[in-house]
């Protein structure tokens, strides 16, 4: 699913993870600041997807999963010397 992205187009891919870290941090604020009126949709929604790993107070699964296949990517942007890099999330 990646991997066209990151051939063609890599700067759009560094932005589209760029984009999803940011709503996930803005959703998982909302969830344990205990926003209202979206805090109990986050929350259901959050921890539907939470496994024996995750605590009540923050949910890392899905930042370990993103920042998985970012790191690589934004890690080696501006880097030729090994072009194979890239792919060490995907």
């Amino acid at each position: 699913m990646f991997l066209p992205a990151l051939i063609y187009q890599p700067q759009f891919l560094d932005l589209a993870f760029g984009a999803a870290l940011a709503v996930f941090l803005v959703l998982e604020i909302i969830r344990v600041w205990r926003i209202w009126p979206l805090e109990l949709l986050v929350h259901q929604f959050m921890s539907a997807f939470a496994d024996h790993c995750d605590s009540d107070l923050i949910i890392v699964s899905h930042f370990s999963l993103l920042l998985g296949c970012a790191l690589p990517i934004w890690m080696s942007s501006g880097f030729n010397d090994r072009p194979l890099t890239p792919f060490a999330g995907i």
